[in-house]
């Protein structure tokens, strides 16, 4: 149930102002007549601090009123609850921007030990990820098993934090303590951020440039192959199939939509049941201007001692 829909919590006449998101006039009317800024919003409520119910509120002015009056932007060392946390797990832009201008700490760390970069990149917030990093905050930081930022979004598979975070300098092959980097950890389940980690992959250096497309949304992604998006959003899934002439290899990629998760597998040309789709792309690289070039065997050399 959302903490909104529950009746009567505020316990205070400044928590009710919060509580009925009051104009910001009659919460400084509450606190010049002596409301304690300092004190809990509600006692059936996990974050009951009167800053806590600002930044859910995503009141900016509340956040800055209550800081300019004594109340203390973080709770004590490495609990479960930080303000600062909570506005950039719940992307209550606002208030994080209000927290960080008032002077927030941007390496209080929670009961695991996560900043608030590492908890955005676990939970794949993009939008409070560009905030911290703008911000100036420790790309490197690292939890109790060592691990940063870096490694939770590889673990998880989201790309864009991945790339978000290596644009900005994370460092690439920092160890947990198991001795994992997160190159190390992206590689069994999400092999191309492995290799993006790893600095395989050319478009981490520069955007690249639109590749051609025909009127069947084939694109030229090399001169010797194609790619085609497919949303197949009844699965929850966006299909990526590349079809590549130099090495006969067909690559299918899927991308969960709702946690941008990636998996992905390879076939030859001659491992696929449908010939047809083959011939479908290798039309739309010529029409494209692309070169088919046949596949050239390689032969195995004889083993040692063999005739």
């Amino acid at each position: 149930m959302s903490i909104f829909n529950k009746k009567d919590r505020a316990t205070s006449r400044l928590g009710r102002k919060l509580y009925n998101r009051a104009p910001i006039e009659q919460v400084q009317a509450a606190i010049r007549d002596g409301a304690d800024v300092n004190g809990s919003y509600s006692s059936d409520w996990e974050y009951n601090s009167m800053l806590g119910w600002a930044v859910v509120s995503n009141r900016d002015d509340v956040v800055r009123l209550l800081v300019e009056h004594g109340t203390a932007m973080q709770t004590t060392e490495n609990s479960d609850y930080q303000p600062l946390i909570q506005a950039t797990h719940d992307r209550r832009l606002a208030a994080a921007q209000a927290l960080i201008d008032m002077g927030a700490d941007l390496e209080v760390k929670n009961s695991a030990s996560h900043t608030p970069l590492i908890h955005a990149a676990h939970e794949n917030q993009r939008e409070s990820l560009q905030l911290l990093i703008g911000r100036g905050a420790n790309l490197d930081a690292r939890d109790r098993l060592g691990n940063t930022a870096l490694h939770y979004a590889a673990t998880k598979g989201f790309g864009d934090v991945v790339r978000m975070l290596l644009e900005a300098g994370a460092g690439r092959d920092i160890p947990n303590s198991n001795m994992n980097t997160a190159a190390d950890m992206a590689a069994k389940e999400y092999p191309r951020i492995a290799d993006m980690i790893r600095g395989v992959l050319p478009q981490l250096e520069a955007a690249p440039v639109a590749p051609a497309e025909n009127e069947t949304g084939w694109k030229l992604t090399d001169t010797s192959e194609v790619a085609r998006v497919a949303e197949k959003t009844a699965i929850g899934y966006r299909v990526t199939e590349i079809f590549n002439f130099s090495a006969g290899l067909y690559t299918q990629i899927a991308r969960n939509l709702e946690t941008n998760a990636e998996s992905q597998s390879s076939k030859t040309f001659a491992q696929l049941a449908d010939s047809a789709a083959v011939e479908a792309a290798r039309n739309a690289l010529l029409q494209l201007g692309g070169d088919a070039a046949p596949v050239v065997e390689k032969k195995k050399l004889p083993a040692p001692g063999a005739a």
